[in-house]
């Protein structure tokens, strides 16, 4: 399957731009990819736990087991997300549990997933109140626990910085929606001596 084969980071550079074009043609998918991702993610923090081999003995006796250690999986990625430098007055952090303590308990107001082939600038809303959102860069080929560098530049201003581990090849870091400047800006995701950007643009929404 495509979704899973992209997420493993193994399309060639040519299967995944056809890839990435077909999500932005059928949006739908996005939600799929990402539950893909979190899932993988998930099975290999118990795999490193050593909670995986007992399961997997028993897939075949027991498929209702199995599927409720998928469940479990996917769970465990809410606490997986590392930063290895960031500040509580940053604008932008790596996972929801270090977001302002107001902010932890609230749902979502937005997730964004940022392509490396799309042309136009993605659209974020600024809130007029507190609200974390979520913005997913794709980076594809990049093995999980890469240190990867993330930056919200904005005319030309570098407004928050932080420190990330890339999982299944995407960076995911969160925000305060209601501290965005309205404006062009762009994130960068920096990696060794690599570097790549992705254009947003920031509008008023109440």
């Amino acid at each position: 399957m495509d979704i899973e084969r992209y997420v493993a980071g193994q399309l060639s550079a040519d299967e995944a731009a056809q890839f990435e074009e077909r999500l932005l043609e059928h949006p739908e998918l996005i939600d799929q990819v990402e539950a893909v991702r979190q899932l993988r993610l998930g099975i290999r923090t118990l795999s490193k736990r050593g909670e995986l081999s007992g399961i997997q003995g028993s897939r075949a006796a027991s498929p209702v087991r199995w599927l409720m250690a998928a469940g479990l999986a996917a769970a465990v990625v809410g606490t997986l997300f590392v930063t290895l430098r960031t500040t509580p007055q940053d604008i932008m952090v790596a996972s929801l549990q270090q977001l302002p303590e107001a902010l932890r308990d609230q749902p979502l107001a937005g997730e964004y997933l940022l392509l490396r082939t799309r042309g136009n600038p993605v659209e974020l809303a600024t809130l007029s109140t507190p609200a974390p959102i979520a913005v997913n860069m794709q980076l594809g080929g990049i093995e999980t626990g890469a240190h990867y560098t993330v930056g919200l530049v904005c005319d030309g201003k570098v407004l928050s910085t932080v420190e990330a581990l890339a999982t299944d090849g995407a960076v995911v870091v969160y925000l305060d929606a209601s501290r965005l400047p309205p404006g062009t800006c762009e994130f960068q995701a920096r990696h060794g001596g690599e570097s790549e950007s992705f254009p947003v643009r920031i509008v008023a929404h109440d």
